[in-house]
């Protein structure tokens, strides 16, 4: 199934429109950008949430609100309504990540004043213990420069199974 149906994001828009955002005096001014919920999943969970994908058993909700009163563009996957997500390290960067999803289609969403975005982002919990957090791109105007925009870090908690490698493989 395509990634849309990996979650069901939660769009609550007042008014999809494509207008011209100024930007304000602060990058992320206005954003509130929010880890809702971390946790590991059921085997059965994480096979359906995976997408193909070996290892990612650990569950994370993320809300992206829109205080401001500009609208602000937020990078998507072209098909879906999640936001094309890195995800790294505590103290470290996703610099590394940005290159290969950028390769991805992808397409820019505005998301108007009051609006939010929720969604879903699966994890490793090889990983348990360590502190990532998910970085999303945003610009506050068409032409503008995109930025990349980080959440607050989160702890990988200890997965409640490991997948098979060979189960999966293709």
């Amino acid at each position: 199934m395509l990634n849309a149906f990996r979650a069901l994001p939660l769009l609550f828009l007042p008014v999809l429109c494509a207008q011209q955002a100024a930007p304000p005096s602060a990058p992320a001014s206005g954003l509130d950008f929010r880890v809702l919920e971390v946790r590991a999943m059921a085997e059965e969970e994480a096979l359906e949430k995976s997408a193909g994908f070996v290892g990612t058993n650990i569950l994370i909700r993320l809300r992206l609100e829109n205080k401001s009163t500009n609208g602000v563009l937020v990078l998507l996957v072209e098909d879906a309504m999640d936001p094309l997500a890195c995800i790294g390290k505590e103290k470290n960067t996703t610099k590394n990540c940005w290159p290969k999803l950028l390769g991805i289609p992808n397409r820019w969403l505005m998301l108007p004043p009051s609006g939010a975005l929720e969604w879903e982002e699966t994890d490793s919990g090889t990983f348990k213990g360590e502190s990532h957090f998910i970085g999303v791109m945003i610009k506050w105007q068409h032409e503008g420069q995109p930025t990349e925009l980080v959440s607050p870090p989160y702890t990988v908690p200890v997965p409640l199974y490991t997948p098979k490698r060979d189960e999966h493989e293709h």
